[in-house]
């Protein structure tokens, strides 16, 4: 028997991948305006890195800790001080890759981030 030729084989893919389900959830935006980096976080905030939001990205995203699983909470700056999320409160990240947690809710461009940790101090792959 004849094996397919190349045209074949790409339909075939281009089918199957047209079959599969598309999932939709809560995990970090895929927008290419977010930024992604390791970021200091603090037991004591003064100690955490300090960032600049993004309105584009919808939010703060803790992805994942450095080295130990941690409770974390976002911070931003608003009126002469340091204001806590308290929709989205503490959330547990762990140090494996992962979706992570939504830490603060929608953003302004621009709006001074922190992010708080619970019971180390270490870095936390951030997404704003």
């Amino acid at each position: 028997m004849k094996k397919p030729g190349i045209i074949a084989r790409i339909a075939g893919v281009a089918v199957t991948a047209a079959a599969l389900p598309i999932v939709v959830g809560a995990s970090a935006p895929a927008n290419a305006a977010c930024q992604t980096w390791w970021k200091p976080y603090a037991v004591d905030i003064v100690h955490s890195g300090e960032f600049r939001a993004s309105a584009d990205c919808n939010g703060l995203w803790a992805l994942q800790t450095r080295w130990d699983t941690d409770r974390v909470r976002g911070r931003f700056y608003v009126s002469g001080e340091w204001k806590k999320s308290e929709a989205y409160g503490w959330q547990w990240v762990s140090s494996q890759p992962g979706d992570g947690a939504k830490i603060i809710g929608n953003t302004v461009t621009n709006r001074r981030l922190k992010g708080e940790s619970w019971d180390y101090n270490q870095a936390v792959r951030s997404k704003y």
